[in-house]
């Protein structure tokens, strides 16, 4: 077999004399069709299907990792990203890519939203790159259709999950290298192919599966692996196992993925995953009704049904590698085994903190998702050509007008195809413009989903709307009793209305269900201190800190109660602290230049107070403070001068 051959999708030596034709399923002469061209119409067709998400907010998540991690805002914010465990996970390539991109256009969410449209292009385009360079034919095709499938808006709309297409990014990158390394023998592509392997996975250990791609790929090129190809993979497996590793840890240790929400055995969660394989296959091929939060599925392993997906996806498996010396079963096999392999980490085997609403998530097939688009374009593609084959019983090919009129027909049904998933695409990306319209859309399809009453709680409380937000909060503890993120806003709810003595009830409550919940400690203690209960409050504070010594609110907190308290030193420690966590807080500034206006340090004072109206240029409370510290100030002055 040639070397051509070899990377053709399917060998046309065994194809029938009647299939040995040149697919295209656009049916236009690649002659007269540049690749600027296709180029170019894969970038403006990204910008028209996302253009709705450009001027989109920041949404849910966004605020654990962008606007609301003090780490950002930190002097040395690299080094803990890079060297600490203080982030929600170990993705400090990405944290990095944040945090300089807040340098750029600060938390004006438009820069970051077309970065992450610009960065899923390029992997549209990266995906062309690489089917083309495997002599697929119908490759613009299928990175079109990946460019605008509907599935991929949650990954490429919502910022934070630029988690996704980083490591994608580099993840084809990689792969672009290995394949230039396999047809040259060049070292130096290996070593470009391994660097940004790690690059992806220092982005997102999602991409931990490439070294079975790669594997995967020897096999459908030379039919069976050799050797030398099972050692150069070897330096691929050594990252991926350590960063699984620290992934695993992270989830376990700083997500909180323990517990009985993931408390599936083997057998179940075998179960869940050949259920998820289908379910990913069928928004793929069918995108209707997509949502943020899926039911989550019950598995019941004494019911006979519960079998039938795993059961039906191994026989399937079975047969097409029992097929995979002929012409057809090999590609099936190749793309199938491509989708499935990248599924893998998110298939329930491993804990995942996001599995605790919802066992599936459209983000979570981002780069598992060409393996299906590409063997739904070959099967497709053929199909349809091979009808355009037709011959007369002596051999003759129908007439030319026949066979054009044919390539019309199917261009007419390849702009339907992407005019459909376009449009899909564009309407989806509508709903992620805001928290409100996410959550209002999940709740639409999926009632029962109560982290979307919580969620769309908290947008109520924005506006101001207490009474619907505190029904929104009950629904989610009616589903979910030991949700104590939802008793901790609904006590937040009624402290914000002047129920103090009911949200005190309620913050107790989700510090039964978790005694770590820092958050709802120091919410006791601020209603405990409002209600005159102060030794009482500045313990809960002092618990908090005990769980959390970086809780920004709780240092805050117990610093005024020590400086009520004329405990000036430790208030001060703790102001400091505070700052030391969040240097941009605006409201610690105020209450330390307060604090020094006390003590007469006027100039210590001013600073703050100065920078705490830098910050918050409508800060009341910090101008009439500095007016009157300055007025002290030149007083002290001018007697000191005498």
């Amino acid at each position: 077999m040639t070397e051509t051959d070899q990377r053709a999708f399917f060998n046309s030596n065994q194809l029938p004399m009647l299939l040995q034709f040149q697919l295209h399923f656009s049916g236009l002469n690649p002659k007269l069709i540049s690749p600027m061209i296709k180029l170019l119409s894969i970038l403006i067709l990204v910008f028209i299907s996302y253009f709705p998400a450009i001027n989109g907010e920041f949404i849910w998540d966004d605020d654990a990792f962008l606007t609301n991690n003090p780490i950002m805002a930190n002097p040395d914010a690299l080094k803990r990203f890079w060297v600490t465990t203080e982030a929600p996970d170990y993705f400090p390539l990405v944290s990095t890519s944040l945090w300089l991109q807040r340098l750029i256009w600060d938390l004006n969410p438009m820069g970051y939203h077309i970065f992450n449209i610009v960065l899923h292009a390029f992997n549209a385009v990266m995906l062309w790159l690489i089917l083309c360079k495997l002599r697929f034919r119908g490759a613009w095709l299928a990175a079109v259709i990946f460019a605008v499938h509907p599935v991929h808006v949650e990954s490429v709309a919502w910022i934070t999950e630029i988690k996704n297409l980083q490591s994608t990014f580099f993840f084809m990158l990689s792969l672009i290298c290995y394949l230039n390394f396999t047809n040259s023998q060049k070292k130096q592509w290996y070593l470009f192919s391994g660097i940004f392997f790690f690059m992806a996975l220092l982005s997102k250990t999602s991409v931990v599966m490439l070294p079975l791609i790669l594997l995967l790929y020897h096999w459908w090129s030379d039919g069976s692996l050799r050797k030398k190809q099972l050692i150069n993979t070897i330096p691929f497996f050594v990252f991926s196992a350590i960063f699984s590793a620290v992934t695993i840890w992270f989830q376990y240790n700083r997500a909180g993925a323990v517990g009985e929400p993931w408390s599936a055995g083997l057998l179940e969660r075998i179960l869940v995953a050949g259920r998820a394989v289908w379910f990913y296959m069928g928004k793929l091929v069918f995108p209707l009704d997509l949502m943020f939060i899926y039911p989550r599925w019950s598995i019941e392993p004494q019911k006979l049904s519960s079998y039938i997906p795993t059961a039906a996806l191994i026989v399937i498996i079975v047969f097409f590698w029992n097929k995979r010396k002929t012409w057809w079963g090999s590609p099936i096999l190749a793309g199938s085994g491509y989708f499935v392999i990248n599924l893998f980490p998110v298939l329930g085997f491993f804990n995942i903190y996001f599995m605790r609403y919802s066992l599936v998530a459209d983000h979570w097939q981002y780069l598992a998702s060409p393996g299906i688009i590409v063997m739904f374009v070959w099967i497709v593609t053929l199909l349809l050509d091979y009808s355009s084959l037709a011959q007369s019983p002596d051999g003759a090919a129908i007439e030319e007008g026949q066979v054009q009129l044919k390539k019309y027909l199917k261009v007419s049904l390849g702009m339907l195809l992407l005019g459909f998933l376009a449009f899909s695409t564009f309407h989806r990306a509508k709903i992620f413009k805001k928290n409100f319209s996410i959550w209002e859309d999940t709740l639409l399809k999926n009632p029962g989903a109560w982290m979307a009453h919580n969620n769309m709680g908290i947008e109520l409380e924005k506006q101001g709307k207490l009474n619907e937000a505190i029904k929104h909060y009950k629904e989610t503890l009616r589903l979910n009793p030991r949700y104590v993120i939802a008793y901790n806003n609904l006590g937040l709810a009624l402290k914000q209305k002047g129920d103090f003595e009911e949200a005190a009830i309620y913050f107790r409550e989700a510090i039964r269900n978790n005694s770590k919940f820092w958050e709802s400690l120091n919410n006791l203690g601020y209603v405990l201190n409002t209600l005159g209960r102060v030794e009482e409050a500045a313990s809960y504070f002092e618990q908090a800190l005990a769980i959390n010594p970086f809780s920004v609110e709780a240092h805050n907190n117990l610093a005024n109660i020590l400086d009520a308290k004329g405990k000036i030193e430790e208030a001060k420690k703790h102001y400091k602290k505070a700052l030391s966590i969040d240097p941009e807080n605006a409201k610690i500034h105020n209450n330390l230049g307060t604090l020094f206006q006390e003590e007469k340090e006027y100039l210590k004072a001013i600073n703050h107070l100065q920078k705490a109206l830098q910050l918050k240029p409508d800060f009341k409370e910090a101008r009439q403070s500095l007016s009157i510290v300055m007025e002290q100030y030149r007083k002290a002055e001018a007697k000191r001068n005498k």
